[in-house]
């Protein structure tokens, strides 16, 4: 609960959102914070896959599989549109594409479950089952 308002005060804030950021604060809410979204995600995904644990030294992906090499992003349209945050996250894709993964983000824009047929098509195109 805790870290959902808090989410939503960085949304309603920008500027507030950046001082936190600066300061950390998102990294503790990654700690605690899943969004149902990711929830859902997690459902779909076969179990090798790893939620919300840091793969190198640049960041935190939704998901990741060591076994099969593979990045899954779970993004929000709202906070992934922004500028800064695209650049973040191309940042983030060349990390992880450097380090032998395929990244694949899957940009949510109302509500997962109205996208389940789309996005379970394409992970059963990625994940080949």
């Amino acid at each position: 609960e805790f870290g959902r308002k808090l989410k939503e005060r960085m949304l309603n804030n920008p500027q507030k959102a950046k001082e936190w950021q600066l300061k950390g604060v998102e990294k503790q809410i990654q700690k605690g914070f899943v969004s149902e979204p990711e929830k859902q995600m997690k459902e779909w995904l076969p179990s090798d896959f790893i939620h919300g644990k840091q793969l190198g030294n640049i960041g935190v992906p939704d998901f990741h599989s060591p076994k099969r090499k593979i990045v899954i992003e779970v993004d929000g349209f709202y906070w992934h549109s922004k500028e800064e945050n695209k650049k973040r996250d191309k940042a983030k894709d060349a990390h992880y594409i450097k380090m032998g993964y395929k990244v694949y983000r899957f940009t949510i824009y109302r509500d997962i479950l109205e996208q389940e047929n789309q996005i379970k098509f394409k992970l059963k195109e990625i994940l080949d089952y």
